[in-house]
């Protein structure tokens, strides 16, 4: 028994230091070097807007509300297309919408509005489902077709 044990003790200790040993990097692959480009504070560089946590800053874009939830945790876990640019220069827009402070609630839907161009359209008073318990949407363009959303219902 002790020869026993006394094996399975050196072999899992062995097999623990094999572990630990460094993987080895051809030196072709140490010498290869990278080209680093110094960032442009262009208008389409985000890094010429980082900002420090905990300061205010002033955002370069205009702000519009439009559409209200009671939703607060819009990504659970994984963030989908909320947003989509059209290649004309519209948006459309889909949320989570959980009217009456109660997301969780059978009238949670999905809130939708639409950037024509020139302002959005007016606040969405109900959900696009029609009785159904929906949330967690994606938005998408559709070809020819117009747009499409995907939601998550029970």
């Amino acid at each position: 028994m002790r020869k026993t044990l006394l094996f399975i003790f050196v072999l899992g200790l062995g097999l623990a230091v094999f572990a630990q040993q460094r993987a080895v990097v051809e030196k072709s692959l140490r010498e290869k070097a990278v080209q680093h480009t110094k960032p442009t504070k262009g208008i389409d560089d985000a890094s010429a807007y980082a900002t420090t946590p905990g300061q205010q800053q002033k955002s370069i874009l205009a702000e519009d509300a439009i559409g209200n939830t009671w939703y607060d945790t819009q990504s659970n876990r994984s963030m989908q297309t909320r947003l989509y640019l059209h290649g004309d220069g519209t948006l459309g827009a889909v949320w989570t919408k959980g009217p009456e402070g109660a997301p969780s609630g059978p009238d949670r839907g999905t809130g939708y509005n639409y950037f024509d161009g020139d302002s959005w359209g007016d606040w969405p008073l109900e959900a696009i489902e029609d009785g159904a318990q929906a949330g967690w949407p994606s938005y998408t363009d559709f070809g020819d077709n117009g747009e499409a959303y995907t939601c998550h219902d029970y």
